[in-house]
């Protein structure tokens, strides 16, 4: 699968002034690095940013005034309440080195399952992997064609794509399927029980009681 190109500029000026212009130019502030490289100070823009979150593969190509580097991200800052991007981290990597990253998890064959009901709760979304830059997956399937209700899947059931080793506790949880009926009764049990709690005491009620007797 072909890499996302993402077009970024050298950025010679630093301090929350200059961030504040890119920002006003919707650019984000980044900064690119890697094994036996100088840290570089970039900015792209934040549109292009997106795109290239969004793009089907984690490995990524950085052009930097017509020189091409291959990078995944790092490590990505949102602003906590409007969301928008505050710094972006790029990890160079080389082609022929393993990286740690992250592929998403992705369900499969749910049409081909048997029609008993049984309600898919995913628990787990993501998978540390380690991998060649090249062999880094769109995502890691997770079948479900033969599963029922009261299944598990756990890492150790996901069937990885060659060339790709989980990082991630093969004991953890992928997935469970539950029965609606049984999860109706224990939320019908949860209502009865707040409902059957007392009304709380107040404070002094039974002193102001007392003194007018």
């Amino acid at each position: 699968m072909a890499d996302y190109t993402l077009q970024a500029e050298l950025r010679s000026e630093k301090g929350k002034n200059a961030v504040r212009r890119l920002r006003q130019q919707k650019k984000v502030p980044a900064v690119v690095y890697g094994r036996g490289t100088q840290n570089v100070t970039l900015s792209v823009e934040a549109p292009e940013l997106q795109k290239a979150l969004k793009a089907p593969t984690s490995l990524l190509t950085l052009s930097v005034d017509g020189e091409e580097r291959k990078v995944i991200v790092k490590e990505l800052t949102t602003h906590p309440v409007k969301g928008w991007y505050q710094h972006v981290d790029f990890y160079e990597v080389a082609m022929d080195r393993a990286v740690e990253t992250q592929a998403y998890l992705q369900i499969v064959g749910d049409e081909e399952r048997a029609n008993d009901g049984g309600i898919l709760n995913m628990v787990l979304h993501q998978l540390d992997i380690s991998c060649l830059p090249g062999s880094i997956p769109e995502y890691v399937e997770v079948d479900v064609s033969g599963v029922v209700i009261g299944d598990t899947v756990h890492v150790s059931d996901l069937a990885l794509p060659a060339g790709v080793d989980v990082l991630t506790d093969e004991d953890e949880v992928v997935l469970t399927v539950s029965d609606p009926e049984a999860e109706a009764f224990v939320e019908e049990e949860e209502e009865e029980d707040v409902e059957e709690m007392e009304e709380p005491a107040v404070i002094g009620e039974e002193d102001e009681e007392e003194e007018e007797e």
